[in-house]
């Protein structure tokens, strides 16, 4: 959100219009909302962008154009041809936004970074909350032409991204086994839920994100339901799909939990899997973490227990320390990087504030 919201904030003004498909990321339109202009929503047939209809839909008026590859929440993804074909007839004073917050899903994805080698007027958006699993770092890039990029400087809001974010998004860049490792369980769990959807009967939106649009009917009743067991999906009513849910992809442990292919389609409520979160609440990294804290327990001064909730607790400035024995050096800084990034990226664990002392903590939950 923070991404678009600052593309917005440093390109639009009141009475200018933005171009994006129906049932793209809702947050492009409140943003315009915001900056006082106007969204022209142009219709996704099979909940895809029509590219020819959005390049017929700009006008003198039109500053920016917001293309989701893949979409969301729909999943679906835009080729090379048909961005090519796009870029063709869009007019020199339109900035044209590539939001590729799963682009790290793909095998083969689109080049739209060639458009910012050519000096077009594009921005491609990248984070780190999809396939990192850092998304409560609030942490993501931009790409875009010198003349962009220091309009996007100007206004931006100040102290935007914090030093343990910028951390753990560097060591995150270097850990190409992470994201080897999540792309083949985001696809060996996408194609298990699309398997059982068709398996029931229920019609779905074929995906290349990390989640499944699926009709279920009544999405906000089935979203009930599934939330009282303590299973969360997302109800898309707010998106004008009040029949559908959007299911995000986890672990297979988690996407097996629920019978599905015994369960009736009229009992759509009971075939969902938990799924709630996807890949960044899931316990990759929880192990790896947990041993860490528990090498601590019996150094003393180096773990305590908090007065809150009695959780297990390690300062994070004695762990740099044991770390980095000697006081530093390239290495150690490397190493230092990958723990935050582990121990940021896992359920296991959380960030909080040492009141006395005033000490960032790393607490196990």
């Amino acid at each position: 959100m923070r991404s678009s919201s600052s593309s917005a904030r440093a390109f639009l003004n009141p009475g200018d219009e933005i171009v994006t498909a129906r049932h793209a990321f809702v947050v492009y339109k409140l943003m315009a909302t915001l900056f006082g202009a106007t969204t022209v929503e142009v219709d996704d047939p099979h909940f895809a962008h029509d590219l020819d209809a959005m390049a017929a839909a700009i006008t003198p008026k039109t500053k920016e154009v917001f293309i989701a590859n893949p979409n969301n929440p729909t999943g679906t993804l835009l080729s090379q041809a048909e961005i090519d074909r796009f870029m063709d007839k869009v007019p020199d004073h339109v900035i044209v936004v590539f939001d590729e917050a799963y682009h790290e899903f793909l095998e083969n994805p689109p080049d739209t970074l060639k458009f910012v080698r050519e000096g077009r007027n594009v921005v491609v958006l990248r984070t780190f909350s999809k396939i990192q699993g850092l998304a409560n770092l609030r942490i993501g890039y931009g790409l875009a032409k010198p003349e962009l990029i220091d309009v996007l400087q100007k206004t931006r809001q100040p102290f935007n991204v914090n030093g343990i974010a910028q951390a753990g998004a560097l060591a995150g860049l270097l850990d190409d086994e992470h994201q080897r490792k999540t792309r083949e369980i985001t696809i060996e769990g996408r194609e298990y839920l699309q398997r059982e959807f068709a398996a029931l009967g229920l019609e779905f939106v074929p995906s290349f994100a990390n989640f499944v649009l699926v009709k279920v009917g009544d999405g906000k009743t089935v979203f009930q339901t599934l939330m009282k067991r303590g299973i969360i999906v997302r109800d898309m009513t707010s998106y004008g799909l009040p029949e559908w849910i959007r299911v995000s992809i986890g672990t297979m442990e988690q996407n097996i939990r629920f019978p599905l292919r015994s369960a009736a389609p009229a009992r759509a409520a009971d075939a969902f899997p938990r799924a709630g979160g996807g890949l960044s609440r899931s316990n990759i990294f929880a192990e790896a973490i947990s041993r860490r804290l528990d090498r601590g327990r019996d150094s003393p001064g180096r773990v305590r227990r908090s007065p809150q909730r009695g959780e297990l607790a390690a300062p994070v400035d004695n762990r740099r320390r044991a770390l980095c024995p000697r006081g530093g050096g390239e290495e150690c800084d490397r190493e230092w990087r990958a723990l935050i990034f582990r121990t940021l990226r896992s359920p296991a664990t959380r960030m909080r504030v040492d009141f006395g002392s005033g000490r960032p903590l790393i607490a196990r939950r």
